[in-house]
Order: structure tokens, then sequence, then C-alpha cells
């Protein structure tokens, strides 16, 4: 079967309410890339059957750098990497509601306290539950970032105004313990599954170009969508130097917009948020990602890498007739 008519079968599939399949998603990876334009009308249509022409505008902020005792290979907060980040404790109340009231000026609608090492302390505790109450107070959809969040501390944030909890999966079960080994895939789905038993939504998806196949890629996008996630954000490895990961090679643009395609075909009805590495990976394909299937942008600066200024997002954005969505959507 041709490329297009394989898009066709899968439109179908799809409009009678039936799953992709891995086998469907591992095509989309392989022959995507040389098929971009027989695969946009499909991931086009899926996008703005459920999102219309609003893109969200998230951000988040490094509230808590460095000394985090977990391993994983991207990361430059690790103990056991030799970089040269930043490393202090978590920030006050003042700093973080500052820093989200700045993001909302520059069209952030929803905005995730970040922070490393496995889990909060009991005073770190208390910092979140005031900071989240207060950017909740200002209008602003407060999310968390914040390691293995164990159940009772999601409930006090939850009944503090957190909006959603965020904790990617970063790879495939098969594939994870290759870029992680303080902690299993299952512990990652777990603290998922915690979040969504109480009723908080979920973002959850993971980063890619990390030396994972194929299948891998497929497999971690299918583990998503079963957990329920209501967000993916799609993360591509920008290697940081002092990282076991620091050599990898970019992926190439094309093939980041067939990862895009993938998962907005995998879980129509899901945001699909561009995070970090999108500018290094798409270069001047970005306006492309939409197409492919993209509901939503990171805008300011990510965890440890720079990204581009908001304003040329939001002028992206105009140009292509698209509007950021508005502060009371869910």
């Amino acid at each position: 079967m041709t490329f297009g008519g394989f898009i066709n079968r899968l439109r179908e599939k799809i409009e009678e309410g039936n799953n992709a399949t891995i086998q469907d998603l591992v095509r989309i990876l392989v022959e995507g890339p040389d098929h971009l334009f027989e695969l946009f009308p499909l991931t086009d249509s899926l996008r703005y059957k459920h999102f219309g022409n609003f893109i969200r505008l998230c951000a988040i902020m490094n509230a808590k750098s460095g000394i985090c005792d977990q391993d994983c290979f991207f990361c430059g907060q690790s103990t056991s990497c030799r970089t040269k980040d930043d490393i202090y404790p978590l920030l006050p109340v003042e700093r973080i509601l500052e820093t989200a009231v700045r993001a909302k000026g520059c069209g952030a609608t929803k905005f995730s306290i970040v922070g490393s090492g496995l889990a909060p302390s009991e005073n770190e505790m208390d910092i979140l539950i005031r900071s989240i109450t207060a950017i909740h107070q200002n209008g602003i959809s407060p999310c968390i970032s914040f390691g293995m969040l164990q159940l009772g501390q999601l409930d006090r944030l939850r009944d503090a105004g957190l909006a959603r909890f965020h904790h990617n999966i970063e790879a495939s079960s098969n594939f994870y313990s290759k870029i992680c080994t303080t902690r299993s895939w299952e512990d990652n789905a777990n603290a998922v599954k915690a979040a969504k038993d109480i009723g908080l939504p979920v973002c959850c998806g993971g980063i890619f170009g990390m030396g994972e196949g194929t299948e891998n890629r497929a497999e971690m996008i299918l583990q998503s969508a079963q957990l329920g996630a209501d967000s993916f954000p799609v993360n591509f490895l920008n290697p940081i130097l002092g990282t076991p990961l620091a050599d990898r090679p970019l992926l190439d643009p094309r093939e980041a917009l067939a990862i895009i395609a993938a998962i907005r075909i995998a879980s129509p009805q899901a945001q699909i948020i561009l995070c970090g590495g999108r500018e290094v990976t798409l270069r001047s394909c970005q306006s492309l990602t939409f197409a492919a299937g993209a509901s939503g942008l990171m805008i300011g600066d990510y965890l440890l890498t720079k990204g581009r200024p908001a304003d040329e997002d939001l002028a992206m954005l105009e140009d292509l007739g698209l509007r950021p969505e508005p502060a009371n959507s869910r």
C-alpha cells in the first residue's frame, strides 16, 4: 500500500473511533519524514478538530536547581554529571510569583514550578503550596514538576490550586534503563497514575533523540496515551556538555516533524506542547509543527537551556493566523 493509501486508511480508522497501532506509528516514523505533505492534511485536521486555531502557551521556572541524586543521562542537574549549571535551593515564594506574572505578561496561561531531586521536603512543600496559591490568585494556571510526588502531597497541592501535574516518562519502558538507573519506568508511570487517580490533569511526554530506536519511540508515544496523558510535552535532546549524552547528534527537522505527527495520530485529543530543543532541532521548520499536529508551545527559557524570545513565537502565530489559547481554557 502506498503511503497516501495508508494515511487514508488511518484517517478512516480514527474517524471510526479506533486507535492507531504500534505498527501504524512505526510506519509514520519511518516513512513520514519523506512524505510530510501527505501526512499533514490528517494531522492538521485532527489538531483543528479539537483545538481550532488556538495554541496553548506555557512557561516553566527552574525553581530549584542541581544537587540531584538521580542519574538521568540527559540532565545537567545530576550530581553524577560534570556541568556548569547553577546550583541553588528552592527559591522563595516572591521570586516564583514574580516569574509567573512575567510569563503571564508574555502570553503564557499555564506556568509550571520545576525542581530537581526525587521529591520535595516538608519545608519545600510549604513554599510550593504558598506559591501555587499565589499564582492561582493572580489568574495563572499553576502546574508543577517536582519529582515523585506522593498521593498526600498531590492532594495538598491540588487543594492549594494546582491545575495539573507534569511528570514525563521520558522514554519507552524498554529503553528507559539506558538513560536512568536510579528509578524505574514503572516509578514514573505510578506517579502519573497517582495524579490521575485524584482527578488532576497530567502532562506526560518525553525526550526524543537520546539514541532510542524507532520502535522505542512508537512504544513511548503509545504508553503516554495509555496512561491517559492530557498533554504530551515534546522535547528534542539538546545535548548538554558534561552529561553522558553530550555527543548525541541533533535529530533531523523532518524526523522531528514525523514524531509530532505520530503523537497527534496516537492521541488525537491531547494537547501536544513543543518544549526543549525545538529551536535547535526544527530550525526554520518550526512553523510546520502546527500542520504536524502541535497545539502548544513552551515559551521563554527551558530548564537548563535558552529558548527564543516570546515575542518571536507570538509573531510566528500571528503570521500563521493562529491565536493564543484563552486563559480560562481547560
